[in-house]
């Protein structure tokens, strides 16, 4: 059971890492193209292209951050300070990595603009999805070292679960966040297919259609918005904690322009549900 939840930690502090280096690698390709454009030489793609193009160089960031996330989620106990200070480096170094291999072998300059700025802006994000990684996986480990101590009384015999008012009403706000969260995915996608249908038929020549990538993700939004609806219900009447942790992971998913608000309630959720004496509170 243990190796269990040591899959599960380490999963969720992947993910969480991903997670974090797609919402910062937004900005930190908008300041990359800043520093470009004052002091490299050469000239970026009109800012209306670069615009389009930065949710696909965020996923790429977030792939790219995915070693970094599984080291800040292994590396070792979260009290040691070298894990804290070397594993952002380490995973920056690896996100930049295959930017600057590419340069090379292609012959392009590290100082052309648009090299620099994805260069840049996915360092960056690797920076971050290793010290984000580390946070979460901290965070769950700090929590099973509580369960250990909670329910142990000084005689070695394990002291039943109890959940104060306190954490009732936490757990039950943590449960409303995620079941608003799932209400806006699927409003955000059935919006968007309003908004996509009126276009198509109204008069004119109307939009190109997107493409099928795009509805598949719209699609997965939608599966993702659901499951928060449900496990967010279910938690907050204290059951199915399988669906509970669901909905959480679902809202950490970086797939949907609202992930800079699933983040922290996604987050929350996990530490919350990590709590040894909530997980046993559930019925079910």
């Amino acid at each position: 059971m243990k190796s269990k939840e040591s899959l599960i930690a380490a999963l969720v502090a992947i993910v969480a890492g991903a997670g974090a280096a797609f919402v910062v690698s937004l900005p930190a390709f908008i300041l990359g193209a800043e520093i470009a454009v004052n002091w490299l030489p050469g000239r970026l793609p009109p800012l209306g292209e670069l615009i389009m193009v930065l949710p696909f160089l965020a996923v790429l960031a977030s792939v790219l951050g995915l070693p970094g996330g599984f080291l800040g989620a292994r590396s070792g106990s979260w009290r040691a300070w070298h894990a804290w200070a070397i594993t952002p480096l380490v995973s920056a170094a690896i996100s930049g990595f295959p930017c600057v291999a590419v340069c090379l072998f292609s012959g392009t300059s590290l100082l052309d603009p648009v090299a620099f700025t994805i260069m840049f802006g996915v360092t960056i994000g690797g920076f971050f999805s290793g010290l984000a990684s580390r946070a979460v996986a901290a965070s769950l480990e700090s929590l099973a070292r509580q369960k250990s101590d909670d329910r142990r009384r000084p005689n070695g015999v394990a002291a039943p679960a109890h959940v104060g008012p306190a954490a009732m009403h936490v757990v039950r706000w943590a449960g409303l966040g995620l079941l608003v969260l799932g209400t806006v995915y699927v409003a955000y996608v059935a919006m968007s297919l309003v908004a996509l249908l009126s276009l198509i038929t109204g008069p004119g020549p109307g939009p190109a259609v997107p493409g099928l990538i795009v509805l598949v993700l719209w699609a997965i939004q939608a599966a993702l918005g659901v499951v928060m609806i449900i496990g967010g219900s279910k938690m907050r009447n204290l059951k199915g904690y399988r669906y509970a942790l669901a909905a959480a992971i679902a809202a950490i998913v970086p797939i949907s322009c609202l992930f800079c608000l699933a983040l922290p309630v996604g987050l929350w959720s996990l530490i919350v549900l990590r709590d040894a004496r909530v997980r046993d509170a559930f019925r079910d």
